[in-house]
């Protein structure tokens, strides 16, 4: 039987009822042997009183003896079928093992895509991010040198708006930024992206779009 001649639920629903009737068929001969045993076990208590030359016990004998004969041949009988069950097993295990094989693979395949599409997405929007942060960074930095050279403010009220930042700024420092990110352990966990007064190209700005 190949994997390919039989639709694999098919081969898998064969295997598993050859395996059920394999576990009756084994009971039935574990029953036939202890039946056998019984059988021989009185026969040989029979046997001082056969020497005495006792006919009832004699007569015991030979209907055990009859009996006997009639279990062991039904227990022939039942160690053939296992025999011919253990073939046929044995015959479907190997298209049984390449279905498994198969949808172990292709279960690995589609972990892998799943988990590429993921880090992919979340390298993407981590550029993103950064290139966003890094423009806001450029205009938080045009704009403070604007309002330094400001007349319409006063040097309090730059210098007001100058500690205003730097005081957010401290605020969200990185240790308070990348909390969850140190916390997670993982290979990445040390790993620090300075942030650089940069506006990227207007052809890079789709980068920011995130996922």
């Amino acid at each position: 039987m190949g994997a390919t001649a039989v639709a694999p639920e098919a081969v898998l629903e064969r295997y598993d009822q050859l395996t059920k009737d394999r576990a009756r068929l084994v009971d039935q001969v574990d029953q036939a042997e202890a039946r056998a045993g019984t059988l021989e076990s009185e026969r040989q208590t029979l046997l001082p009183r056969i020497a005495e030359g006792d006919k009832s016990a004699t007569a015991r004998a030979d209907s055990l003896d009859r009996e006997k004969v009639q279990a062991q041949r039904t227990l022939d009988g039942l160690r053939m079928k296992l025999s011919d069950l253990d073939r046929s097993i044995a015959e479907i295990s190997g298209p049984r093992n390449e279905i498994f094989e198969k949808r172990s693979t292709e279960s690995r395949r589609r972990r892998f895509a799943e988990a590429k599409k993921f880090l992919a997405d979340r390298v993407w929007n981590i550029h993103a991010r950064y290139r966003i942060l890094c423009r806001e960074r450029a205009e938080l930095s045009e704009e403070l040198l604007r309002i330094s050279q400001d007349p319409a403010l006063d040097q309090a009220q730059r210098a007001e708006l100058l500690a205003f930042v730097m005081a957010g700024q401290s605020s969200l420092g990185p240790l308070h930024i990348n909390e969850r990110w140190t916390r997670s352990g993982g290979p990445l966990s040390q790993l620090t992206l300075p942030v650089v007064p940069w506006t990227p190209p207007d052809a890079l700005r789709d980068l920011e779009e995130l996922k």
